[in-house]
C-alpha cells in the first residue's frame, strides 16, 4: 500500500526522504538525518518484490519507529508522503480504533487538535483517514476500503484547504456533499491568508505513534516530497513499484454476486437467512402481512402509569421533558412533553439468533401529533434501519382509535431501544404499547403480484442503502456484506409488492465508484451486484443521476474571477446578478451551465458508464435524471443561464439582436442580459422556450443511448423542485407547470422528441408540517397565505398537471426527513445502557387509513403508470399491508394510460381502456371516507389482485362497487366481451 501526503503545486517537486525499508530502517535519500531517532521492536518479512524484505509493525512486538522531521518533512503549507503497505489485521477482528500509518506528534487527544497542523494518516476501524489538522479540520475519509490483504499503494496530499488520498495511482479526493468550485476558491483564499504554523513539529512516526496505535501492517518504500505530486506522478510511482503479476491497469477481478448471495449468511448473522425461492404464500395472512402461526410474541411492554414516575426511572426506561398518562378507549398511553425534542426511550430485547423480527407499536390517534419513532442499537446508536415517525391529526383527521403499526425490522443486535420524540412543538409523541415477535420462518413471504406492466418502486434520493437493512455499513462496503444486503433488499421489496429500485448511480460530485468518489461507502462493483441479484429475482433497477458539480481546471475560480466577468465563457453558470452561484446549495440555482459542452460531456460519460453496465441485464430499467433545482442537468430556475455564449446562441437562433446599450465588457453584464430579456413578455417567453428546447435536445441524446442499450429501457425525468413558498406566483394554479418550464422541463416538447421518456412529478407530503410557521421571515400575512396553500398543494389539479401532458406519467413521493443533531445537543438520553443516536433523519408519514393518501391522491387527477417513494430511509415501514394490497392490484394493470369513464366523481375515479385484446377497468377512492360507485361488468370478468370474489357477489349484481378509504380495485375481461 502506498501512502502519499501532498500539498501545493507539483511543478517542481523534490524528493526529501526515501526509506526502501528493505531489511533496514535507514533512509537512502534524506535532506536531514537518515537514521531513525528510535527503532525498537522492528520485524522483517517477505517484501513487495521477490528477494526483498518489508518492515513489519506488529503490536505484539511493541515496536517504535521515529524519524527526525528536520529537512525530511515539509513543514510549510504543502507536501507529499507515499508508501506501500499491506494490512495484516482483519476487518472481522474487533475494532482497534486507531492504527497509525504515518503521523506527527500532536496535542493529547483530550486537548485541542484542530489547528495544530499535525499530519496524520490512519485506520479508524475499516475507514482510512488523512488529516492535516488545520483550523477548519479539513480531512479525507475513505468510508470503504475494498482492497483486502493485498499490497496497496496510497498517496496522501495536503495543501491549504484540501486533503487528497490516492489509491493505487487513482485520486480519491475528498468531496463533501456541499462542495462547489466557488466554495473551494473562497476556502483556499482564507487558507492561504491564514497559513498553519508547523515549525514545532520535530519528528514523524511510521506504523505507530510513540509506540501506540500500531498499524499491524507491512511497509515498503516510504517517500516524502516537498510539494504535491500530480495525478500522473503518483500513478508513475505506483506502476514503478507494482508487485509481479499486477498489470497496473486498475482492473479488478469480477465478483460473482449471485454466488455470494447464495452463500451462507454473512458474519453479522447469527442464523442463516435466505429468501424464499419457492412459493411462500403459506406465510401470508394477507398481502404485506405474515400469518399469525409464523410468529411468536416474545415481549410486550405497555406504556402506562408505571413509566410516568421517573424518580427512580423504571429499569430500561429514560426520558427528557415532562410525561403525561392519557387514555383512549380505556387503554392508557404515555405521552412525551409538548416541546420539540421531549422524548423517552424504552429498552427492548429482540429474539436471539434472529436477524429478522417484527415489532408492533400502538399509537393513540386522538390528537395532533408529529412523532419521531426510531429503533436503535442500545450501543452504537448511529444505525438508520428504523428511523420513522407518524403524522396524526390536522391534515390527517384523527380516527379517535388506537392505531397499531406492524413493522419488519432487520438488525444485527438484540439489544435495542425504541425512542419516541416530539418533533414539532405542541404535537406531542405518545405510545400505548410495543410488542416484539419472533418470525419462525426466518424469511419474508413473497407477494405473488401479477405483472401487467405498471410499477411500484422503492426510491432513494440519498445513496444511503448501507444504513437500511441491519448490516453495519462497514460490512456492507465489502462484497460479502453487500451480497447479503442485496438479498434483504430483494426480500423486502417482494414482500411489499415493489418491483423496482431507483438508487443513485451518480450523486452530487460524480459517478459513485468504490475506488473513486464513494459517498456512504459502497462495495466494489456494487451496481453490477444489484443487476445480477435482481436479474434472478425478477426485479428492476434504475440508477439515478443527481449531479451538482463537475471538476474544473485548478485556479479557474478565484476570488477576483467571481466579480470580473472572466467566468462567462466557462462551464460555470452566470446568474441574473451577473455573478456565479456564490457557493450556496440546495434550492438555489446550479453551479454549472447545462448548455456548456464540458457539462454535457461529463453527463454523457456517466450515462455511457451506466448504460454499459446495465445493457446485458434484464433488470436494467433505464436511467433517471433527478432534477432538483441545484443540479446541473437543466437550468434550475429562471435566475440562471446568463452566460455570453447562452445569450448569443439565443439571439442567433431566434434572429434577435442585443440592445446597443448593453456593455459586452462590463463584468456584471449578465444582469443586463436578464433585465433586457424580462423587459418584454413575448421576449421572455421566447427565452424560456429556447431554454427548454436546449435541455430537451440534450436529454434526447441521453435517452437515445438508453434506448439503444436495451429494449424498453426508459429515461426517467423526475421533476423534483420543492415549491418555493416565497415565489410571487406560488398560489396560482399553473405554478408547478410554469416553474418546471423555467427550469427547462417542457413536457409537450419532451413528449415529441423523446419516445422513451417517463415524466415523474415529485410530491413532498411532509412539507406542510416541516415548513412550519416562522420558517420564512418577513411579511407575516404573505407567508401565512403561502403556508395555508402548502397544506392543500398536492390536492390541487395544478400540482399534477404535468402528468396530464405525457403518455408515461409517474408519481413519486419524497420522504422529507426530519434531520436533526438532537442526540448530541445538551441533555440526551444516553446513560449506562443507552448511547443515543446523535443524528436523526427520520421519515414521518401519515398513519392508519391515511397511510395510502399520497399513493392514490395523484389518481384523483390523472392516471399514472408508476408510483415510487423514498428519500434517505425506507419510508414504507408500517404501511406494508396497505402498500402490498395496493401494489397487488396496481401492478396488474397495463402500461398504458386509461381514460376517465362517466362513473367518475370528484373523489372516486373510474378509468378503463383496452390493451392487447383485453379490457381493463379500475375504480379508486381517493378520500378518507368509504365510497361507492355504479359498476357493472360482463360475464367472464376477473378481478385483479386481492378480491377475486367480487364478480359473483351480491353487490356486483346490484351494480354497485363499495370502496374502503383510499382503496383501489381493478378488473379485466376479453375485449370481445365488452359490455
Amino acid at each position: 500500500m502506498l501512502l502519499v501526503f501532498a500539498v501545493g503545486s507539483a511543478d517542481a517537486t523534490t524528493l526529501l526522504f526515501q526509506a526502501p525499508l528493505d531489511g533496514s530502517p535507514v533512509a537512502t535519500v534524506s535532506a536531514g538525518k537518515a537514521e531513525p531517532i528510535e527503532a525498537k521492536g522492528l520485524e522483517w518479512a517477505e517484501g513487495l518484490r521477490p528477494g526483498t524484505q518489508a518492515l513489519r509493525m506488529r503490536s505484539g512486538a511493541h515496536p517504535r519507529l521515529t524519524y527526525s522531521a528536520e529537512g525530511n518533512l515539509p513543514l510549510g503549507t504543502s507536501g507529499t508522503v507515499a508508501m506501500w503497505t499491506r494490512r495484516e489485521w482483519n476487518f472481522d477482528a474487533p475494532k482497534q480504533p486507531w492504527r497509525a500509518l504515518f503521523a506527527t506528534p500532536m496535542a493529547d487527544r483530550d486537548k485541542k487538535r484542530v489547528g495544530s497542523g499535525a499530519l496524520w494518516f490512519w485506520w479508524f476501524g475499516a475507514k482510512l483517514r488523512a488529516d492535516q489538522s488545520d483550523p477548519k479540520d479539513r480531512y479525507t475519509t475513505l468510508e470503504s476500503f475494498p482492497l483486502d490483504g493485498d499490497w496497496v499503494h496510497l498517496a496522501f496530499s495536503w495543501r491549504p484547504g484540501h486533503v487528497d488520498i490516492f489509491v493505487n495511482g487513482r485520486p480519491r479526493r475528498h468531496l463533501s456533499d456541499s462542495a462547489s468550485p466557488i466554495r473551494t476558491a473562497l476556502a483556499d483564499a482564507k487558507a492561504v491568508a491564514a497559513p498553519i504554523d508547523r515549525s514545532a513539529i520535530d519528528r514523524f512516526f511510521l506504523g505507530n505513534v510513540a509506540g501506540s496505535d500500531v498499524a499491524d501492517s507491512l511497509f515498503a518504500d516510504l517517500r516524502i516530497y516537498d510539494e504535491p505530486l500530480s495525478d500522473d506522478e503518483v500513478r508513475a510511482i505506483w506502476k514503478e513499484g507494482l508487485p509481479p503479476g499486477q498489470t497496473g491497469t486498475g482492473a479488478r477481478k469480477p465478483i460473482d454476486w449471485a454466488a455470494l448471495a447464495d452463500a451462507s449468511a454473512f458474519r453479522y448473522e447469527r442464523s442463516p437467512f435466505t429468501m424464499a425461492k419457492h412459493d411462500s404464500s403459506a406465510l401470508l395472512d394477507a398481502p404485506g402481512t405474515i400469518a399469525p402461526e409464523y410468529m411468536e410474541l416474545v415481549q410486550e411492554i405497555r406504556l402506562d402509569e408505571r413509566f410516568a414516575t421517573t424518580d427512580p426511572a423504571p429499569e430500561g426506561f429514560r426520558s427528557l421533558g415532562p410525561l403525561r398518562v392519557g387514555s383512549l378507549g380505556g387503554v392508557p398511553y404515555l405521552e412525551a412533553g409538548p416541546a420539540q425534542g421531549d422524548r423517552f426511550a424504552v429498552r427492548l430485547r429482540l429474539p436471539d439468533n434472529a436477524p429478522l423480527c417484527v415489532v408492533e407499536i400502538d399509537v393513540p390517534d386522538d390528537a395532533v401529533r408529529t412523532e419521531d419513532l426510531i429503533i436503535q442499537p442500545c450501543k452504537g446508536g448511529g444505525v438508520y434501519a428504523m428511523q420513522v415517525g407518524l403524522l396524526l391529526g390536522d391534515e390527517y383527521p384523527n380516527s379517535g382509535k388506537m392505531i397499531t403499526q406492524r413493522r419488519v425490522l432487520w438488525t444485527y443486535t438484540n439489544d435495542v431501544a425504541l425512542v419516541a420524540m416530539t418533533s414539532r412543538k405542541d404535537a406531542p409523541a405518545a405510545l400505548a404499547a410495543v410488542r416484539v415477535y419472533r418470525l419462525f420462518a426466518n424469511r419474508l413471504p413473497v407477494l405473488d403480484t401479477p405483472a401487467g406492466g405498471r410499477h411500484v418502486a422503492l426510491y432513494f434520493e440519498d445513496p444511503s442503502i448501507n444504513q437500511e437493512f441491519g448490516i453495519p455499513s462497514d460490512a456492507a462496503a465489502h462484497p460479502k456484506g453487500f451480497a447479503e444486503e442485496l438479498s434483504r433488499i430483494a426480500a423486502t421489496m417482494k414482500f411489499t409488492g415493489e418491483d423496482m429500485l431507483f438508487y443513485p448511480g451518480a450523486w452530487y460530485q460524480g459517478l459513485i465508484d468504490s475506488e473513486g468518489y464513494n459517498p456512504r461507502g459502497h462495495a466494489p462493483q456494487w451496481r453490477l451486484g444489484v443487476y445480477e441479484v435482481f436479474d434472478r429475482e425478477g426485479l428492476g433497477f434504475v440508477p439515478t443521476i443527481n449531479l451538482n458539480n463537475i471538476s474544473v481546471k485548478p485556479g479557474l475560480v478565484t476570488v477576483p474571477s467571481l466579480d470580473d466577468g472572466s467566468l462567462h465563457d466557462t462551464p460555470l453558470v452566470i446568474q441574473d446578478t451577473g455573478r456565479p452561484n456564490p457557493g450556496t446549495w440546495h434550492d438555489t440555482p446550479p453551479n454549472f451551465n447545462c448548455c456548456h459542452p464540458d457539462v454535457q460531456r461529463a453527463v454523457e460519460e456517466i450515462v455511457d458508464t451506466l448504460v454499459a453496465e446495465g445493457a446485458s441485464h434484464p433488470s436494467f430499467g433505464g436511467v433517471c435524471l433527478h432534477l432538483t433545482q441545484h443540479c446541473l442537468l437543466w437550468w434550475g430556475n429562471a435566475r440562471s443561464g446568463y452566460n455570453d455564449y447562452t445569450v448569443d446562441a439565443f439571439c442567433r437562433d431566434t434572429h434577435r439582436t442585443l440592445p446597443a446599450s448593453i456593455d459586452r465588457t462590463a463584468p456584471l453584464r449578465g444582469a443586463a442580459y436578464a433585465e433586457w430579456l424580462r423587459s418584454d413578455p413575448a421576449l421572455w417567453e421566447a427565452w424560456i422556450q429556447w431554454r427548454c428546447d436546449q435541455v430537451t435536445a440534450f436529454w434526447a441524446r441521453l435517452a437515445a443511448k438508453v434506448a439503444a442499450a436495451r429494449p424498453g429501457a426508459k429515461l426517467y425525468l423526475n421533476n423534483f423542485v420543492p415549491p418555493d413558498l416565497k415565489a410571487p406566483d406560488f398560489p396560482t394554479p399553473d405554478y408547478v407547470r410554469q416553474e418546471a418550464r423555467r427550469c427547462g422541463l417542457d413536457v409537450p416538447g419532451v413528449e415529441r422528441a423523446i419516445p422513451n421518456a417517463v415524466i415523474m412529478q415529485t410530491d413532498v407530503p411532509a412539507d406542510y408540517r416541516w415548513s412550519w410557521r416562522g420558517r420564512y421571515p418577513g411579511d407575516k400575512e404573505q407567508y401565512e397565505a403561502a403556508y395555508a396553500h402548502q397544506r392543500i398543494l398536492d390536492a390541487t389539479p395544478g400540482f399534477w398537471a404535468l402528468l396530464g401532458e405525457t403518455s408515461h406519467p409517474w408519481a413519486n413521493q419524497h420522504d422529507r426527513y426530519w434531520e436533526s443533531a438532537i442526540g448530541r445537543r445538551g441533555d440526551t438520553l444516553s446513560c449506562n445502557w443507552l448511547s443515543e443516536c446523535s443524528w436523526r433523519v427520520s421519515t414521518l408519514n401519515p398513519a392508519g387509513d391515511h397511510t395510502m393518501t399520497h399513493y392514490v391522491r395523484p389518481l384523483r387527477f390523472h392516471d399514472s403508470l408508476g408510483f415510487s417513494k423514498g428519500g434517505f430511509l425506507i419510508g414504507t415501514y408500517g404501511m406494508e399491508p396497505r402498500l402490498a394490497r395496493f401494489a397487488h392490484v396496481f401492478r396488474a394493470l397495463p402500461p398504458v394510460t386509461l381514460r376517465d369513464l362517466r362513473a367518475s366523481t370528484e373523489f372516486v375515479k373510474v378509468r378503463g381502456g383496452e390493451w392487447k385484446g383485453t379490457n381493463y377497468i379500475y375504480a379508486v377512492n381517493t378520500q378518507s371516507e368509504p365510497a361507492e360507485t355504479p359498476f357493472r361488468l360482463p360475464r367472464g370478468a376477473v378481478e385483479l389482485g386481492a378480491h377475486a370474489e367480487f364478480v359473483e357477489s351480491a353487490e356486483a349484481k346490484a351494480g354497485t362497487l363499495r370502496l374502503a378509504p383510499y382503496e383501489l380495485r381493478a378488473f379485466a375481461w376479453p375485449a370481445k366481451a365488452a359490455p
